[in-house]
């Protein structure tokens, strides 16, 4: 899956479908940021890293080409090291930002929309 400028719409979301699921996940992007994510707007600060990438067509790409999704995450485990935080994954990090919306009062649909979970039992999992 190449996820990059391209699936950011008008209005400023960014809507892509899931490797895994192959059903579609809707991030705020450069929109407003709906109340519950208030307080992840620090977020929007991998704008700025990722700004060298304009031009390309996903933003995983690295020496001008895409870098694979195991790719990613090895980069984020060997950084995570790097950084002595140890134990993190890209999975972690989703994880993460699930445990983040909800406890920041993230309906449940808004919730699946976001980290692109099938079902209510699947999420709470």
């Amino acid at each position: 899956m190449l996820i990059g400028p391209q699936m950011v719409g008008k209005k400023g979301v960014m809507s892509y479908h899931q490797s895994k699921t192959k059903d579609m996940a809707h991030c705020p992007w450069t929109c407003a940021l709906p109340a519950y994510a208030l307080g992840m707007a620090s977020d929007r600060a991998m704008h700025e890293a990722i700004a060298p990438l304009a031009g390309h067509l996903t933003f995983l790409a690295t020496n001008g080409r895409t870098r694979s999704a195991k790719g990613l995450g090895t980069l984020i485990r060997e950084s995570a090291v790097a950084a002595s935080l140890t134990g993190l994954s890209a999975h972690g990090l989703r994880k993460s930002r699930a445990t983040a919306l909800t406890d920041a009062g993230a309906t449940t649909r808004k919730f699946v929309a976001r980290t692109g979970h099938k079902t209510l039992e699947e999420a709470e999992r």
